[in-house]
């Protein structure tokens, strides 16, 4: 597995790409060499290195990142993590593997204070990572299959495939009572003010975390939904309906639906336009209006990878077919003239599981080179 790093930089060179070896691998696990240059042709912007991530167990297939400082963790699909200095692109630890495996459609850590939570769907519990020792704090358990969590405050919202919400004291890591008015599965969360927005297979729901109440807005299979905030207004996307959902967070209503191409996934907000990531396109709202204006045809198949907003460039990844594990591609837009302007090639396969994180002025994207077996 590997992390690729993308800049955009006055001198760019790409380190040669390796051949997925297991005995490489085991070399080059706990360093980040150099072996081998050669000038990007466009010489603004372009791949400058990879940071090898080992296949040992439990460390594998990088998911998603939490940047603490410039420290970054690199969640496992297999239960681990990795800890990566950004100010030296070199990895400090591989040891943080918890056992287990995270599954639950990529869940997102979350930060509390220096302890970094994250849900452990076939141990039934919650993992802990102390970030200011990169070492492992007692799990909290849980009964059923936690599939993600998000923080409030000093209270750690953590959600259940079977339609049920466990609230954590973070001060203590002790569970307090569940609020159980959920449907199942393919949770997605969100947290705006005092607001978290709560996307399953069957509603979407808000908790007021003030008084942790819940009530459902509206009724949609909202698997793979993905969140963005503008301004009052909250974008939601609609995966199986081909859709965005409005909602007013004034009053946690349904505004109006958009329509969009195939399979939207990801948003990306540049001003008051909403960009969208469809199959094989990019779809444009008009925030003030919520419609369509205009689409930017992909260069290959969206992979479901979160776009990157640099000033008024906007990165997305692309596959070359929808089910392909060859090469992906990262492609620049220019949001002024909503038109492509770059191309990067990545080496590896990048689908939705993975992530991609904007740190200073790099850019690091998540790679997967086959599953890890």
């Amino acid at each position: 597995m590997r992390i690729s790093i993308i800049a955009g930089i006055s001198r760019i060179f790409s380190y040669t790409y390796l051949k997925k070896i297991q005995a490489v691998l085991l070399l080059l696990v706990f360093s980040f060499h150099i072996i081998g240059t050669f000038p990007i042709a466009n010489a603004t912007i372009g791949v400058i290195g990879t940071i090898v991530t080992p296949d040992s167990p439990g460390v594998s297939w990088p998911d998603m990142f939490t940047l603490v400082g410039t420290k970054l963790y690199v969640n496992s699909y297999a239960g681990g993590f990795q800890v990566i200095d950004t100010t030296t692109n070199r990895t400090i630890s591989n040891t943080l593997n918890a056992g287990g495996s995270r599954f639950a459609d990529a869940p997102v850590p979350a930060l509390v204070g220096t302890k970094l939570y994250i849900t452990n769907q076939t141990q039934s519990r919650v993992d802990v990572v102390d970030t200011t020792t990169d070492t492992l704090l007692p799990s909290i358990p849980l009964s059923g299959e936690p599939n993600g969590c998000i923080a409030s405050g000093n209270k750690l919202y953590v959600f259940g495939n079977l339609g049920w919400v466990v609230i954590i004291d973070t001060t203590t890591d002790t569970p307090l009572a569940p609020i159980t008015s959920f449907g199942p599965y393919s949770y997605k969360v969100a947290s705006f003010g005092t607001n978290i927005y709560v996307a399953d297979i069957s509603w979407l729901s808000v908790i007021d975390t003030t008084t942790d109440t819940v009530s459902q807005i509206n009724s949609y299979n909202y698997a793979f939904a993905s969140f963005r905030l503008a301004w009052s207004k909250l974008y939601i996307t609609n995966w199986y309906a081909n859709n965005v959902t409005v909602i007013d967070t004034l009053t946690n209503t349904e505004l109006t639906t958009v329509p969009t191409g195939s399979h939207p996934i990801k948003t990306s907000l540049v001003g008051t336009k909403l960009y969208v990531n469809q199959t094989d396109s990019i779809g444009i709202i008009d925030t003030t209006t919520d419609t369509v204006i205009g689409s930017i045809s992909a260069i290959g198949y969206n992979s479901g990878l979160e776009s990157i907003v640099v000033g008024t460039k906007l990165y997305f990844d692309t596959n070359v077919t929808p089910t392909s594990t060859a090469s992906s591609t990262f492609s620049v837009v220019d949001t002024t003239t909503d038109t492509i302007i770059w191309t990067i090639p990545l080496w590896g396969f990048t689908s939705q599981h993975l992530d991609a994180k904007l740190i200073g002025s790099n850019i690091y994207v998540g790679n997967q080179i086959g599953r890890a077996s």
